[in-house]
C-alpha cells in the first residue's frame, strides 16, 4: 500500500504541476489508463460564460445549491441564501422569480431551500430544508400542497427531517435525501406518505473491529465509531426510473482499498445506481470503479491544500446513457459511460472563468454543462468541444445499435487522442460484432480491456478450431497410430528378450 500511495502521489503532483497540454481552458483535461496513470486528453468542454444574479437583473445570488433543467429546457436555480427559486429559459432570459407563495391565505416563504425537481407537467417540488418540508408548486408558482415530516412507527420520535435533495419517478413516488440521514433514501408515495427507506449502504466491520468491540469496556465502546451506513449527498433519476446517488462520507481507507483492488461491487463505491427495490445495479466494468480521482495525495500530507479522495456532491444523468459527477474537493468533473468507463475529466479550483471556489451542483442541457459554484455565487456554463462531442456520439451510436457509425466516431477520437483506451475498446467491440475476432483481440489489447479480450479470445479459439478441424483430426489420428505402433513394438521387443 505504501508503494501504491507513493506512486499515486507522484503521479498526481506531476499532473497538477505540469503545464496545460491544451490551452483552450484554464485546466488540464485527463483520463486514467489501465495502470492508474494520469493521461492528458483534449478538452471535452470549455467555459463559455458566467451567469450571476446581476446579469439576470435580480441582484446577487447567495449560496446557490441546486440547478435543474426541465423537459421544456427551462432552467431552475435554487438561490438558497436568498430563499428563492429563479427560472430562466434555455438562453438565460429571466422568466420568473419565486420567493414565496400564499398558504392558507397568508404569505409563506422558503427557509434555506436545498434541492429542486420539476415534473413533466411543470410542477415544481422544492426541498425546503430548514422548514423541514417539501413544497409543491404549479407552473405559475402557486401552492399545490405541502408535504411535511414523514410519520411512521419505524421512525424515532427524534428523527431529524431536513430534506436537501429529491426526485420523482413516473408514478409520482418521491425519493428524498435528508441531512444526516444514514438509513438510506426516504421514499414517499404519490400522496406524500412515508413508504420506507431504500438503498441503505451496507457496512461490514472488519474481524479486528469485531474482536476489539467484544473485549473493550463499555466506556471504550461508547467512544468507538459506530458501524452505521453512510449518508447520501445527492440524487438523480433517469428516464427508466433508476436512481443515481453519490456520497462523500465513505472511509478513506475503504475507498482506497476498493480503488486499489479494482472492485466491481458496491463496497466502497461512492456512486450507485439503484433500482426500485433499492438494489445497486451499477455496472463497474472499467479499469477502476467510478470514484472520481483515483490518484491523489493522502490526507496525512501536511500543508497540501487538496488532499484525499474526490468529494462527490452531485450527479446528473447524460442522454447517451452515462452520467457525470462533481467533485467539490478539487473542482473536477468526471463523466462515465454506462459501463463505468471514465470518458474524460476536467476542471480546477480557482477564481478565473472555468474554475471554482466551491462547486455544489451540476446539470446538462444538450451540448452545454452548468456548474453551480456556491463559493463564487455564480453558475459557469461550459460548451462541449468537437472532441467531447465525438466521444459522446460514439457511445450513443453504440447504444442505439449503430455500430458502423460508432466505429467511425471512435476512429475520429483516436485522431485527436491516440491514448484513448475507450476508443480502442469501442473499435474492438465493433470487430467483435462483425465476427473479426483477430482484429477485436488486437484492439482490446490496445485498450487494456481484459473482459472483452477474454470474450474475443474464446470466440477466436473456437473459430480457429472450427476452420482447422480436419487438419487437427488428421494430426490426432496420426499421433494415435504412432503411439499404438510404438507400444506394440515395445511389447514385441520385450517378448523376444
Amino acid at each position: 500500500m505504501k508503494r501504491i500511495s507513493s506512486f499515486a502521489l507522484s503521479v498526481f503532483l506531476l499532473f497538477v504541476n505540469s503545464p496545460a497540454t491544451f490551452a483552450e481552458a484554464p485546466y488540464d483535461s485527463y483520463t486514467y489508463d489501465y495502470y492508474g496513470r494520469v493521461v492528458p486528453s483534449p478538452d471535452p468542454y470549455t467555459p463559455s460564460r458566467i451567469i450571476n444574479g446581476e446579469g439576470l437583473g435580480i441582484g446577487k445570488l447567495s449560496g446557490p445549491k441546486d440547478i435543474f433543467v426541465s423537459r421544456q429546457s427551462d432552467i431552475y436555480i435554487v438561490d438558497t441564501g436568498n430563499n428563492r427559486i429563479i427560472i430562466t429559459d434555455r438562453h438565460w432570459n429571466l422568466l420568473r422569480v419565486i420567493d414565496g407563495f400564499y398558504h392558507n391565505g397568508e404569505w409563506d416563504t422558503f427557509n434555506n431551500p436545498g434541492g429542486i425537481f420539476v415534473t413533466k407537467n411543470n410542477h415544481i417540488y422544492v426541498a425546503d430544508t430548514t422548514n423541514q418540508r417539501i413544497v409543491e408548486l404549479d407552473e405559475e408558482g402557486n401552492l399545490v400542497r405541502i408535504i411535511g415530516r414523514p410519520e411512521s412507527e419505524i421512525l424515532d420520535e427524534n428523527f431529524l427531517y431536513m430534506p436537501t435533495s429529491l426526485v420523482l419517478d413516473s408514478a409520482g413516488r418521491i425519493y428524498v435525501i435528508g441531512l444526516s440521514v444514514n438509513q438510506g433514501i426516504i421514499e414517499l408515495n404519490s400522496d406524500g406518505e412515508f413508504s420506507g427507506f431504500i438503498g441503505a449502504s451496507k457496512v461490514t466491520p472488519s474481524v479486528s473491529d469485531i474482536i476489539w468491540k467484544r473485549i473493550s469496556t463499555q466506556e471504550q465502546r461508547k467512544r468507538m465509531i459506530a458501524f452505521v451506513p453512510t449518508e447520501y449527498n445527492n440524487i438523480a433519476i433517469d428516464t427508466k426510473g433508476f436512481l443515481y446517488t453519490v456520497t462523500s462520507t465513505l472511509d478513506e481507507k475503504v475507498l482506497g482499498a476498493a480503488i486499489a483492488s479494482r472492485s466491481s461491487n458496491d463496497t466502497g463505491a461512492p456512486i450507485k445506481k439503484l433500482n426500485l427495490q433499492g438494489s445497486d445495479v451499477m455496472r463497474r466494468k472499467g479499469s477502476f470503479l467510478p470514484a472520481g480521482d483515483i490518484a491523489y495525495p493522502p490526507s496525512i500530507i501536511p500543508n497540501f491544500k487538496y488532499t484525499g479522495p474526490s468529494r462527490l456532491v452531485d450527479v446528473c444523468v447524460e442522454a447517451f446513457g452515462g452520467y457525470t459527477v462533481l467533485d467539490s474537493n478539487r473542482g473536477h468533473v468526471f463523466t462515465y459511460d454506462g459501463d463505468g468507463n471514465l470518458m474524460y475529466a476536467f476542471g480546477a479550483p480557482g477564481e478565473t472563468k472555468g474554475t471554482f471556489r466551491l462547486p455544489i451542483a451540476i446539470e446538462v442541457l444538450d451540448n452545454r454543462m452548468f456548474v453551480v459554484d456556491m463559493g463564487s455565487n455564480n453558475i459557469t456554463e461550459f460548451q462541449v468541444t468537437d472532441y467531447g462531442s465525438m466521444v459522446k456520439e460514439a457511445i450513443a451510436h453504440h447504444h442505439e445499435g449503430l455500430y458502423e457509425e460508432a466505429t467511425h466516431k471512435w476512429y475520429q477520437v483516436l485522431k485527436k487522442n491516440a491514448n484513448s483506451e475507450l476508443a480502442y475498446t469501442g473499435i474492438g467491440k465493433a470487430f467483435l460484432r462483425k465476427g473479426d475476432y483477430g482484429e477485436a483481440l488486437r484492439y482490446f489489447k490496445l485498450g487494456h480491456n481484459k473482459i472483452y479480450y477474454s470474450k474475443a479470445f474464446k470466440y477466436y479459439r473456437r473459430e480457429v478450431l472450427s476452420e482447422n478441424f480436419n487438419g487437427i483430426m488428421v494430426v490426432v489420428l496420426l499421433l494415435s497410430i504412432g503411439i499404438y505402433v510404438r507400444i506394440r513394438y515395445k511389447k514385441r521387443k520385450g517378448v523376444k528378450s
